[in-house]
């Protein structure tokens, strides 16, 4: 069974698929669709357009506190529903210009390596781009949504790919020791 989306020349490939809260979005890269149904998807199943911005790939978002947060060929947003609002400062947009000011700018030809991770002690996203010169990602351009802080990191090797992971604090219910 398939669902066709509405030609849509801007929206670019489609990126990848994403659930917040009960629904499901369809990503392209410049666009985010909302998939709906009232009885049965096949039958009564429906794509409405849910934002103008989209996602590069399908490892280039990552929710935090009910909140999605993209990289697009335009820069970063964050996306929660109908809501969707620029995060970039102007020294961050700079690197998505074609003629940036800054040293720094994005190379699009390695955008299907680009990836995301969450940490979520330090309220930090980070996207793992290649910068100019680069064919793989070695920089990775940092946000802190806590305070709407930036930064850039760079590192000595490639970063290949990146995973977050959700822990609980340790129970000390079976304590063989303690320490003071």
């Amino acid at each position: 069974n398939t669902l066709t989306l509405a030609e849509d020349p801007g929206a670019g490939e489609i990126s990848g698929l994403m659930v917040q809260n009960s629904w499901l979005y369809v990503l392209c890269e410049n666009r985010i669709y909302r998939f709906s149904f009232v009885n049965n998807p096949l039958l009564d199943g429906f794509v409405v357009k849910s934002a103008k911005r989209g996602c590069v790939n399908n490892r280039c978002w990552v929710q935090a506190e009910d909140v999605s947060y993209m990289l697009d060929t335009v820069g970063f947003h964050a996306f929660a529903g109908n809501d969707d609002v620029d995060i970039g400062t102007p020294g961050v947009q700079d690197m998505f210009r074609t003629r940036p000011d800054g040293p720094y700018r994005i190379n699009w030809s390695a955008k299907r390596n680009f990836h995301t991770v969450y940490e979520p002690g330090e309220g930090t996203i980070r996207w793992f781009v290649a910068l100019a010169g680069s064919r793989l990602p070695q920089h990775a351009l940092c946000y802190n949504y806590v305070t709407n802080a930036w930064g850039i990191e760079e590192y000595q090797f490639p970063v290949g790919a990146s995973c977050g992971a959700q822990t609980e604090p340790p129970s000390f219910d079976n304590t063989v020791a303690a320490f003071d």
